[in-house]
């Protein structure tokens, strides 16, 4: 966990994030990819269980296609998160 810790800014199992006016307890690291980690959270107070997926941009071009990807979820009508 290391190496999360030094990308992810020390997020961890067991953090709680706070995205709006929800947090959730991160359970477990689901994977991992070119720019991205995935990982099992769970809704603080409600207990549901969701993916959540944290986009790394190191450059400009980086965060384009981030930002693009974050688009193409949401245009998805069987998508129901809630970019942040």
């Amino acid at each position: 966990m290391k190496y999360l810790d030094i990308i992810m800014g020390n997020t961890a199992v067991g953090e709680v994030i706070t995205l709006g006016r929800s947090s959730y307890k991160v359970t477990s690291l689901l994977g991992e990819g070119g720019f991205a980690f995935v990982f099992a959270v769970e809704e603080v107070g409600s207990g549901k269980s969701f993916a959540l997926k944290r986009l790394l941009a190191s450059d400009e071009e980086s965060r384009a296609l981030a930002e693009q990807e974050v688009h193409v979820m949401v245009s998805l009508s069987s998508y129901r998160g809630e970019p942040v």
